[in-house]
C-alpha cells in the first residue's frame, strides 16, 4: 500500500535549514503530488490457471485465511505460481513451492498479531490422529520486538516443510522492507511498494476460504522482481568512514536522492537495472555516504538493456530533466540528467547514466568524454559485474556490484581508501585508457535536450 506521507515529515527532520527556501516547499509539493497518492488499492487479480489446484498441502492450508492473516506474496516463486505470464516460469514457480524447504510470505500484521491469529485459526483445531498433518511455531526473530516468525507444516508421511512469515512495517526513514532468512533462503531488502488484492479462490475448494480469500501482490512488479532477484543487503564500510572530517560539507542535498530513485524507477520498470558505480560505489562504500565535494551520482547500466529513445520522455520532466547525451548505442553512450532540489542559491545537482561494454572475459568499460572540442574519449574499466547486491544510501535502497571491493580495487586502484580533498567532482580511477576521437562533427554524437 502505498505511502508516501512520510516524505515531507522526513524531509523536514532532515533538512530544517533548507526548508526555510521556497524552492524546496516547491518542490516537495511537486514530488508529492505529481509522482505519488495516497489512496487505497482496490484492483483485485484472480490467480492464474497455472496455479489452480498446484499449491502444495502446507500452503493450502495457509491461504484459506489469507484476509484473516493479511497475507501478502512477495517471493518469487509464489508470485511466479499466481500471477507468473511465461508457462515455464509459472510451473518452475508452483514446483518451487512443493520442492523448496523454506519459502516465505508477508503479512500487514505485527508477529504478534499473526502468531495469535495463527494459532486461534489453524493450530488450536488440528487433529491429534497419527495420519494428519500439523502445523506449529519454529522460531520467532528477533526475541524483542520480532519482524519474523517461521512456521513449520508436518506431514504425516514425516517430513516438514517450513514459511518465513515477515511482517511489513514500514520505517518512514527508509523506502524499503528488511527480510531475514533461514536456511536456504538468504536475507533481503525489497523496495516498499503498492499492491493490489488477488483472489484465492480458485485455489481452493468451495467454501474452504474465509471470508473475502484476498490476499495482496506488489503491482510495482517488475522493480520488486529486480530487488529480490539481487543479493543480500551489504554494509558499507564503518572503518573507513570514520576517517571523514567531522567538518565536511555535502554538495548533494539529501532531497536529491529520493529524486534519483524516482528516476531509476522508471528504468527498472522498463528492464533497464542501475547499479551504483564509479564515484556513487565508492561513496557509499568507502564514506557509507555520499562523496562530500561531489555535485553527481554515477549510475551504471549494461549495454544490452539500451532502449532507444527512452531518456527523451524526460526532456520536460520538471524534477530530472536529460540535460544531455553523448556517444552511440553501439559505443560509448551515456546521459547526463538535472536533478532539480529546489534549493535556492545551491549549485545544480545531476546524474550520470554510464552504459556499461564489454571488454573481455575479465573486463567491462564505460565511456567518458575528455574533451568535448576535440571529441577525445575514455575507457573506464570494470570487473565483469555479473551480480548484483542492494545498498543503503541514506535511507534508500539502490542496487550495486556484489563485488564491490573488487570493483574499486580495479576501478580505483589501491589508494580507493584515501579521501583525495583535491579532486573535482568525480575522483579518477587508474585503470583507464585513452579511446581516440570521436571521427565526427561532435555534434553528432553530442545531443542537448
Amino acid at each position: 500500500m502505498a505511502n508516501y506521507n512520510g516524505y515531507i515529515g522526513r524531509t523536514k527532520r532532515l533538512f530544517p535549514s533548507f526548508l526555510k527556501y521556497a524552492g524546496v516547499i516547491l518542490i516537495t509539493i511537486l514530488f508529492c503530488h505529481h509522482y505519488y497518492s495516497n489512496r487505497q488499492v482496490t484492483v483485485t487479480y484472480s490467480a492464474s490457471r497455472n496455479a489452480s489446484n498446484t499449491f502444495p498441502r502446507h500452503w493450502k492450508s495457509l491461504l484459506q485465511y489469507p484476509s484473516t492473516l493479511k497475507l501478502v506474496f512477495i517471493d518469487e516463486p509464489s508470485l511466479n505460481c499466481l500471477i507468473g505470464t511465461v508457462p515455464i516460469e509459472a510451473e518452475q514457480g508452483c514446483q518451487q513451492l512443493y520442492s523448496a524447504h523454506t519459502t516465505r510470505v508477508g503479512t500487514y500484521l505485527s508477529i504478534e498479531e499473526f502468531q495469535k491469529l495463527f494459532y486461534e485459526k489453524i493450530v488450536k483445531g488440528q487433529d491429534g490422529g497419527k495420519k494428519t498433518d500439523k502445523w506449529s511455531t519454529n522460531a520467532t526473530i528477533p526475541e524483542q520486538n520480532p519482524d519474523t516468525t517461521i512456521i513449520q507444516y508436518w506431514y504425516h508421511e514425516n517430513f516438514e516443510k517450513s514459511i518465513i512469515v515477515s511482517t511489513l512495517k514500514k520505517n518512514d526513514n527508509l523506502n524499503y522492507y528488511k527480510l531475514r532468512g533461514a536456511r536456504q533462503l538468504q536475507s533481503h531488502a525489497i523496495r516498499h511498494f503498492d499492491d493490489s488484492k488477488i483472489s484465492l479462490a480458485s485455489l481452493l475448494d468451495d467454501g474452504q476460504c474465509e471470508n473475502d480469500c484476498n490476499a495482496f501482490v506488489p503491482m510495482q512488479i517488475k522493480r520488486h522482481m529486480a530487488y529480490l532477484k539481487a543479493g543480500s543487503l551489504m554494509e558499507c564500510n564503518r572503518e573507513t568512514a570514520l576517517k571523514i572530517p567531522k567538518d565536511a560539507t555535502w554538495r548533494l542535498p539529501n532531497v536529491t536522492v529520493p529524486i534519483t530513485t524516482h528516476l531509476l524507477d522508471q528504468y527498472i520498470e522498463a528492464g533497464q537495472i542501475p547499479f551504483m558505480c564509479h564515484g556513487t560505489i565508492l561513496g557509499w562504500y568507502r564514506d557509507c555516504n555520499i562523496i562530500p565535494h561531489t555535485h553527481d551520482f554515477d549510475f551504471c547500466i549494461h549495454a544490452h538493456q539500451f532502449i532507444p529513445d527512452f531518456h527523451k520522455q524526460f526532456a520536460k520532466d520538471p524534477l530530472h530533466p536529460v540535460w544531455r547525451s553523448i556517444g552511440r548505442r553501439e559505443y560509448g553512450f551515456e546521459l547526463t540528467f538535472y536533478l532539480n532540489h529546489g534549493i535556492k542559491d545551491h549549485e545544480q545537482a545531476k546524474l550520470d547514466i554510464f552504459y556499461v561494454y564489454e571488454h573481455n572475459s575479465t573486463h567491462l568499460w564505460t565511456p567518458l568524454l575528455m574533451n568535448f572540442q576535440k571529441g577525445t574519449r575514455v575507457q573506464d574499466f570494470l570487473p565483469i559485474v555479473d551480480k548484483l547486491c542492494t545498498a543503503d544510501l541514506r535511507g534508500q535502497l539502490f542496487l550495486a556490484p556484489c563485488n564491490v571491493r573488487e570493483y574499486l580495487n580495479v576501478r580505483y586502484g589501491s589508494t580507493w581508501e584515501v579521501l583525495n580533498k583535491n579532486a573535482g567532482y568525480f575522483e579518477k580511477g587508474v585503470e583507464y585508457v585513452y579511446d581516440g576521437n570521436w571521427e565526427t562533427d561532435i555534434s553528432e554524437v553530442l545531443e542537448y535536450f
